[in-house]
């Protein structure tokens, strides 16, 4: 009997350390909300990247809030230096007193596909209970470009607007 639990025990170990020991990458988006201020939600991908997107919508939800609704602004984002095929996409838009910010990690594309098309997918699904009001507030809107902007550089990270 003694023999069986040894032996069971050597297996244990031998599986554990044959095993990897990397941490397990999670499937589920990260959402993170302020209630009022900002609901962000991250692709599973994307976790190393929350303090560049929190410190984004902290700026916005620190000014003034926009008089109306936004449309939904498209961002290419990456570290500075870093290499061209390593960046994710950034969406902001500012509905029912709540900026939303979403951020995907790109999918390769096909033929007729682009990063803008599967950027705006995504965030309308996360959007769909929050349509737009117009008529739109276009300060509100470049007040989000210059914030992202402004982060952008104290963080060294390179933003491109989307423009469809």
């Amino acid at each position: 009997m003694i023999e069986l639990v040894l032996l069971a025990v050597v297996v244990a170990t031998v599986i554990l350390a044959i095993r990897k020991g990397g941490a397990a990458v999670p499937v589920e988006p990260l959402i993170v909300q302020r209630p009022g201020q900002y609901h962000i939600t991250l692709a599973p991908q994307l976790d190393s990247s929350l303090g560049f997107i929190e410190a984004v919508a902290q700026r916005l939800a620190g000014d003034s809030q926009p008089a109306g609704d936004t449309p939904t602004i498209f961002f290419q984002v990456r570290r500075a230096g870093g290499q061209a095929e390593n960046f994710y996409l950034l969406a902001i838009a500012f509905r029912k007193g709540v900026f939303f910010i979403q951020a995907i990690v790109p999918r390769p594309l096909r033929d007729s596909e682009s990063h803008l098309a599967a950027l705006r997918e995504f965030s309308d699904a996360v959007l769909l209970n929050y349509p737009p009001v117009p008529p739109f507030d276009a300060a509100g809107a470049e007040r989000i470009d210059a914030s992202v902007e402004e982060v952008a550089q104290q963080s060294g990270i390179v933003v491109s607007k989307l423009v469809a």
